[in-house]
C-alpha cells in the first residue's frame, strides 16, 4: 500500500539520475551560461589576418578563403550559442608555421608584442620546448572530464612528459608511403602488394633511374629504418626508465643502413646533388617532395602525410587537376615495408594544441582562482574543438572558397576520441 511518499521517492530518484547524467557531462557543457571571457587562438594554414570576436561575424562561404579560418569561425559560432559572452579571436598564419622567413617561436613573440599577451590556445610545433619554457599549462588537471578521458590514450601519451599533459590532439593522420600505381603500370613496372617487404620496396624504386623523366623516390627514406628496427622508435616507445632510450649502433640499424646506397641511385635529391636531374623538373616540382609525387616524377614518397586531403581532391570541371592533387588515375598509401625485425608499420602525424600557462602571468607559479578560471574556459573551448561532435559537425557544415570552388572546412584528420564519443 502507498504511504503517500511514492511520488517524492520517484522525484528523488529522478534527481539522482539527473545528477548522475550531469556528472558524466563534458566540462564544456557545464560552464555558467553567462560566463564572460576572451580567448585568442593562433595557428597556421590561414590568411594572416587577425579576426576579433570571430564567432559573432556573419560571413558568406565564398568570402572565406582559408580552411582553418572557416573551421574556427564555425566552431566559435557554435560555442557562442552556449556562451554568448565569450569573445573568440583568431590569427592564422598563411602557409606553414615557419614560412615567410619567420620561425613559429618568433611569431609567438610577435603576437605577444602586438596583443599584450601570448595566445590562449595555439598550435605548437615544439611542444617539448614550450614546456621547458613554462609556456604551457598541464591539462592533466582535467583528467576527470569525460571528454578528456575519451581522447585516444596512446595519442595523448605522445604529448605527455612525466605525467604532465602538455597538449590535446587537434589533428592526426596515419603516416605511410604514397605509391603511384598508374605511373608504374604505364611503364610496365610490377606494383608490389601493400604488405611489401623492404627488399620488394627496393626492387620497385630501383627499377627506374630517371632516364624516362621519373625516379623511384624523392629521397632515401630514413623513416623505414626508424620504425623497421627494434632499437629506435620501438625502443623509445617501450622505454622503462632504465637503460638506453635508443641504440643507433645496433646490428639492425647497421643492416638497414646498407640499403641507402641502393636507394640513392633512384632518389631525386641524391641524383640532383650529382647534377642528374634537369633544373626545369626541380622547378616544376617546387623543390618539394610531395609536389614531385603529384606531378608524376617519382613512384613513391614517404613524407607529408598531412597532404592526404589535397592529394585526393577530384579533377576540376574542365578536367584539369587542382593544385596539389595527385595527377594520377591510380595511387594509394601503403604502410612502410616490413623488415627482418619488424612487420609492416604505420607512423602517425599528430598536431598538438597547447593552452597557455596562466599561472605565470603574474610571475607567481601558484594558481589563483582567476587564473584557474581562465584555464578552465580555454580548456573548455579546446576540448570542444578537438573532441566534440558539435564542433566536428560545425566544421563539416561550414564551407569556404578554395580557388572559387566551395569545399567543406572539415579537414582530413582522423577522429581523436574513442568509445561512445567516437561513435
Amino acid at each position: 500500500p502507498s504511504d503517500g511518499n511514492d511520488k517524492n521517492i520517484e522525484d528523488n530518484k529522478d534527481q539522482e539520475d539527473n545528477k548522475d547524467v550531469d556528472v558524466k557531462e563534458a566540462l564544456y557543457k557545464k560552464l555558467d551560461p553567462n560566463i564572460s571571457g576572451e580567448l585568442s587562438i593562433m595557428c597556421w594554414s590561414g590568411d594572416s589576418i587577425y579576426y576579433t570576436d570571430i564567432g559573432k561575424q556573419d560571413w558568406k562561404p565564398e568570402d572565406i578563403v582559408s580552411q582553418n579560418v572557416a573551421a574556427i569561425y564555425a566552431m566559435a559560432k557554435e560555442f557562442n550559442k552556449m556562451y554568448p559572452n565569450v569573445k573568440i579571436n583568431l590569427w592564422a598564419k598563411a602557409d606553414d608555421p615557419n614560412g615567410n622567413d619567420t620561425l613559429w617561436a618568433q611569431e609567438m613573440e610577435n603576437f605577444k608584442a602586438e596583443h599584450g599577451k601570448y595566445p590562449d590556445i595555439y598550435a605548437s610545433n615544439d611542444l617539448v620546448g614550450d614546456v621547458s619554457k613554462g609556456m604551457i599549462a598541464d591539462l592533466s588537471v582535467f583528467k576527470d572530464d569525460p571528454l578528456y578521458n575519451s581522447f585516444n590514450e596512446s595519442v595523448m601519451q605522445t604529448m605527455q612528459y612525466y605525467g604532465f599533459q602538455a597538449g590535446l590532439p587537434q589533428f592526426i593522420q596515419p603516416w605511410g608511403v604514397y605509391v603511384n600505381k598508374a605511373l608504374a603500370e604505364a611503364n610496365n613496372i610490377e606494383v608490389p602488394n601493400y604488405n611489401w617487404t623492404i627488399d620488394e620496396y627496393t626492387e620497385f624504386v630501383t627499377s627506374v633511374d630517371g632516364k624516362d623523366g621519373f625516379w623511384g623516390a624523392m629521397d632515401t627514406p630514413l623513416s623505414f629504418i626508424a620504425t623497421g628496427t627494434t632499437t629506435i622508435n620501438a625502443q623509445m616507445a617501450n622505454y622503462k626508465n632504465s637503460g638506453d632510450r635508443v641504440n643507433l649502433n645496433s646490428s639492425e640499424v647497421s643492416e638497414l643502413l646498407s640499403y641507402i646506397p641502393k636507394w640513392a641511385k633512384s632518389a631525386i635529391w641524391a641524383q640532383n646533388g650529382l647534377g642528374n636531374v634537369p633544373s626545369e623538373i626541380m622547378d616544376d616540382g617546387w623543390w618539394w617532395g610531395y609536389r614531385f609525387f603529384c606531378r608524376n616524377y617519382c613512384l613513391t614518397y614517404d613524407g607529408d602525410p598531412w597532404m592526404l586531403g589535397s592529394a585526393a581532391v577530384e579533377k576540376n570541371a574542365d578536367g584539369t587537376y587542382p593544385v596539389n592533387a595527385v595527377e594520377s588515375s591510380d595511387w594509394d598509401i601503403y604502410p612502410r615495408p616490413s623488415t627482418p625485425y619488424q612487420k609492416n608499420t604505420v607512423g602517425i602525424c599528430v598536431d598538438p594544441m597547447a593552452i597557455h600557462n596562466y599561472a605565470m602571468d603574474d610571475g607567481n607559479p601558484e594558481w589563483s582562482d582567476a587564473e584557474k578560471a581562465k584555464l578552465e574556459l580555454a580548456y573548455a573551448f579546446g576540448s570542444f574543438w578537438c573532441g566534440s561532435t558539435e564542433a566536428m559537425q560545425a566544421r563539416a557544415n561550414q564551407q569556404y572558397s578554395d580557388n572559387v570552388t566551395l569545399r567543406t572546412s572539415l579537414n582530413d584528420s582522423f577522429p581523436l576520441v574513442t568509445g561512445d564519443a567516437f561513435d
